[in-house]
């Protein structure tokens, strides 16, 4: 059995903002280890595909991105990678020596806000300007967009607690894959199309 988990699992689960979108990453963890057989668990970081969901809109509309917190940092995880490494857990015998443990999966590189919309403008060709907003401001604006209050408060709380911390970096999809991880940069070139407006298209 693989798992698909998150890096902050162990986290105080007040503190998970996925768990304000329904994500029990803790509990189907809980479910494998007693189920009596073999698992593997993968503790993945963020999500490339999340920064899309959060500065598309901003960045079809025009070249400034207005967020919070522009020195936190992530290790984004190109979904491809995650999904080869899952497929690679499911068909291969190479993990056996992996069973029963966790297996933290970070993308290469650790970005900040401020880094990953400026790669978004480098590899759509465009001089994409971040914006910082303070959080109380950010905060709202997104609550007003109909995103649950109680998950927006868990990620600014999340936010704050690293700021001006690099991302940990695991180089276990390196290891599993026996090559590199995907970049955020490559991860952007192969949705580049959902970042253009029609005039870009």
């Amino acid at each position: 059995m693989v798992v698909l988990s998150a890096t902050n699992v162990d986290d105080p689960l007040d503190q998970q903002p996925s768990r304000y979108n329904g994500d029990r990453n803790k509990e189907v963890e809980d479910a494998a280890v007693a189920s009596g057989l073999a698992w593997v668990s993968l503790w993945a970081s963020s999500f490339a595909g999340n920064t899309l969901r959060t500065w598309g809109a901003q960045i079809r509309a025009g070249d400034v991105v207005r967020y919070p917190y522009a020195s936190f940092a992530e290790a984004l995880i190109h979904e491809r990678d995650l999904a080869e490494v899952i497929a690679h857990a499911l068909g291969s015998d190479d993990l056996v020596a992996r069973r029963g443990r966790r297996l933290e999966l970070t993308g290469p590189q650790s970005l900040t806000h401020k880094q990953l919309v400026a790669t978004i403008g480098e590899v759509l060709g465009r001089s994409l300007r971040y914006q910082e907003l303070p959080p109380e401001v950010a905060k709202q604006g997104m609550v007003q967009q109909g995103i649950p209050e109680a998950f927006v408060e868990a990620l600014m709380a999340r936010y704050a607690r690293e700021v001006g911390q690099p991302a940990p970096l695991s180089g276990e999809v390196e290891r599993i894959l026996g090559r590199l991880a995907r970049t955020y940069a490559e991860w952007v070139a192969d949705h580049a199309a959902a970042f253009r407006n029609e005039q870009e298209q």
